[in-house]
C-alpha cells in the first residue's frame, strides 16, 4: 500500500510519480509553484555570541540557519530524525550548542552551530518548550505534553520533574533569572504552574488568569517576581512571583498571543504575538498597546527573537516566513529566502481536466502539476495521512468537476 504524507524539499518535485495505482507504471509528474516559498517559522534563536547566527524551527522541514542575520537561509537538519521541531535552545554558556525539542518527543543536542545533530532524549510525548539555568552546568529544562523533563548535565541523562503539576500538559517555560535561577514557571492549558526548586515540586500559580491557555513567557529584565503571560485569552502580568495576575492587554486587536519578547534595555518595552493579529507593541510595561505590523505580510506570528545587543532589531516567526525590523517594529520586511516547508496537508484533482492537479502545502505556496495520471479519469482516489513519501488510496467512481481531499 502507498500513503503521502510529508515530504522534504528534495522530494517534493518527484513524490507524484509514486501516486500511480498498483501495477501501473509510474508516471513523472513536473510542478509548478503558484505561491510564495517558505514555511509556518514556530520557534526562533541565536547564538549568544554571534547575533548574526540564527536558527529557525519549521515543522515538518527541521531546522534552517542564517550566518548573516536573516539574509539567507540553509537547511540545518543533518541528524535530525523528526523533522518536525518545535522548539529551539541555544546555550547561555557554550557557543554554537544548541538543543531541538520535536512534536515526536525527541530532544536533539548540536555543538557545531546547528551543522548536524545527535540525540539527547528519545520520548514520545511533544516538546513545546525549552529553557536552562544560565549557570555552568548547565541545568536543562523541557517541557512537554506529558510534563516538565529537567537534565543536570547538559543533556546527556533527563529525568521527570513532576511533583504537583497538576497539568502536564506544558506550553511554556521560564526561570526567574532576577530571583534564584532555580524559581520556573510553567504555563499549560489550564493557567500556570509555579516550582521554587528547580522543578522538583510544583504549585498552581494561576489566580487571576481565569483558565486561560498560557502559550509564552516574558521575564523584566531588571525586577524580580515580574512577569508577562501570553495567553489563548490576551496578555496578563504578575508582579508577586504568580500569587496574582491581571490582564493587560488592553489595545490588543487579537488576544491569542502565542510570543512574547521584552526589550532588555527597557523593561517596559514589549512585543507581542498574536496569531492573527499579528504584532503589537508596548512601551509602558503593558498598560497599553499598539499595532506594529507596517511591511508584515503574514499576521499569524508564533515566535519572536529580540536581539539582546541590538534591542531595535527583532525577528518574527510567522505562518510562512521570518521578518525582520531594524526599527523596533515600525517597519517589517522579510528575513531573506531559502526557507521551505513541504508539508502536504491536501490535494485537489479537477475531474473535468484530468491533467490538472494541485498540492497544498503548509507554509510553502501551492503547486500544480499539468502532466496526466491516466487512472484519475477512470476512478477517484482519497487520500489519508501516512508516512512520509507515501500515499494510501481508495477508489470511488469519480464525479464530475474538480474535487478535493484533505489529508
Amino acid at each position: 500500500m502507498k500513503r503521502f504524507g510529508l515530504v522534504w524539499p528534495s522530494l517534493l518535485l518527484a513524490s507524484a510519480a509514486t501516486l500511480a495505482p498498483a501495477g501501473a507504471a509510474a508516471v513523472p509528474m513536473q510542478w509548478t509553484g503558484l505561491g510564495p516559498p517558505g514555511g509556518q517559522v514556530v520557534a526562533l534563536a541565536a547564538d549568544p555570541t554571534s547575533a548574526s547566527t540564527l536558527l529557525a524551527a519549521v515543522p515538518g522541514a527541521g531546522v534552517f540557519k542564517s550566518v548573516d542575520g536573516g539574509a539567507a537561509w540553509a537547511p540545518s537538519r543533518q541528524g535530525l530524525t523528526d523533522p518536525d521541531i518545535l522548539s529551539l535552545l541555544p546555550d547561555a554558556n557554550l557557543p554554537g550548542v544548541f538543543y531541538a525539542g520535536g512534536a515526536g518527543g525527541r530532544i536533539f543536542k548540536s555543538v557545531d552551530g546547528g551543522a548536524t545533530w545527535s540525540p539527547s532524549f528519545a520520548g514520545s510525548d511533544a516538546v513545546r518548550a525549552l529553557t536552562m539555568d544560565p549557570r555552568p552546568g548547565p541545568t536543562l529544562f523541557a517541557g512537554t505534553s506529558a510534563g516538565v523533563l529537567r537534565s543536570p548535565d547538559g543533556g546527556s541523562t533527563w529525568v521527570a520533574a513532576n511533583n504537583g503539576l497538576a497539568d502536564t500538559r506544558v506550553q511554556a517555560l521560564a526561570i526567574d533569572f532576577n530571583l534564584n535561577q532555580t524559581t520556573l514557571y510553567a504555563g499549560t492549558p489550564t493557567g500556570v504552574f509555579k516550582s521554587a526548586d528547580a522543578g522538583a515540586n510544583w504549585s498552581a500559580a494561576g489566580n487571576g488568569l481565569g483558565g486561560a491557555s498560557v502559550q509564552s513567557f516574558a521575564d523584566d529584565p531588571i525586577v524580580p517576581n515580574t512577569f508577562y503571560a501570553g495567553s489563548a485569552n490576551g496578555v496578563f502580568k504578575t508582579v508577586d512571583g504568580g500569587a496574582s495576575w491581571a490582564l493587560a492587554s488592553f489595545g490588543l486587536s487579537s488576544s491569542d498571543v502565542r510570543a512574547l519578547a521584552i526589550d532588555p534595555a527597557d523593561r517596559f518595552a514589549l512585543y507581542a504575538g498574536t496569531f492573527g493579529g499579528g504584532i503589537f507593541r508596548t512601551v509602558n510595561g503593558a498598560a497599553s498597546w499598539t499595532a506594529a505590523n507596517a511591511g508584515l505580510s503574514n499576521a499569524f506570528v508564533s515566535a519572536l527573537l529580540l536581539d539582546a545587543a541590538a534591542p531595535s532589531t527583532l525577528y518574527a516567526g510567522t505562518g510562512d516566513r521570518v521578518f525582520k525590523t531594524v526599527d523596533r517594529a515600525a517597519s517589517w520586511a522579510p528575513a531573506g529566502s531559502g526557507i521551505f516547508a513541504t508539508v502536504v496537508p491536501a490535494l485537489a484533482v479537477d475531474f473535468a481536466t484530468p491533467t490538472t492537479v494541485y498540492a497544498g502545502t503548509r507554509g510553502g505556496g501551492g503547486f500544480k502539476s499539468l502532466r496526466r495520471w491516466r487512472w484519475i479519469r477512470r476512478r477517484r482516489r482519497r487520500f489519508t495521512r501516512g508516512r512520509a513519501g507515501e500515499c494510501s488510496r481508495r477508489s470511488t467512481r469519480a464525479p464530475a468537476g474538480p474535487r478535493s481531499t484533505r489529508a
